[in-house]
This record gives structure tokens, sequence and C-alpha cells, in this order.
């Protein structure tokens, strides 16, 4: 996929590869459309097999991806741990409110 990206970004065409997925940014609304048009007509052509019903091809403003949730309204990210993480965490805290001993 390194080819075909660098051939979109020596075009002026702002993307954020990750494994199999693909974020581009630019500007305005109207320009992301046309990079992602640009950037689909591309994948298409050389035979990349694209699931349409998991694309997002009306930019969000909020996306939920990698346990994160990126806010391009507010231009922040927000991490989220893994409920496995949080519940251990909790568990955790509650063992060390309820001891006696403190290790070092």
């Amino acid at each position: 996929m390194l080819p075909l990206v660098t051939h979109l970004h020596l075009q002026g065409r702002v993307m954020h590869p990750y494994l199999d997925d693909i974020f581009h940014v630019q500007a305005s609304l109207l320009q992301v459309c046309l990079t992602r048009d640009v950037s689909l007509r591309l994948h298409f052509s050389l035979g990349f097999i694209i699931n349409l019903q998991k694309s997002a091809l009306v930019p969000p403003q909020v996306l939920l991806h990698l346990g994160g949730m990126i806010d391009t309204r507010r231009r922040l990210i927000y991490i989220y741990p893994p409920q496995v993480r949080l519940d251990a965490l909790v568990k955790a805290s509650q063992e060390l409110l309820q001891s006696t001993a403190v290790s070092a």
C-alpha cells in the first residue's frame, strides 16, 4: 500500500494509513471528498477490494477508532483503555483501599 499512498501524497493528498485503514485529512469537506474519490478510483483500478459497508465515505466529525475517539470539531483525541484494564484498575484500587499493609 505504500506506493499507492506515496503516489497520492505526491499529488498533495494528505492521508494517514494505518494497516488497512486510510484517514484522509484536508482543510475542507470538499477537499476531503475529492481526495476520497481520487483514492477510491485508484484503489479500484489497482484491484483493491474495499468493503464499502464498513467504510466511512461521508467524513465524520467524530470517529471511534482503535479504542479512542477522534473529535475533529474540537481537535481532540480521547483515549479509552479497554474495559478489562479499567476493571483491573478498579479492583486494584479497591484492594489498596481495604488493605492495612503497604508494600514498598
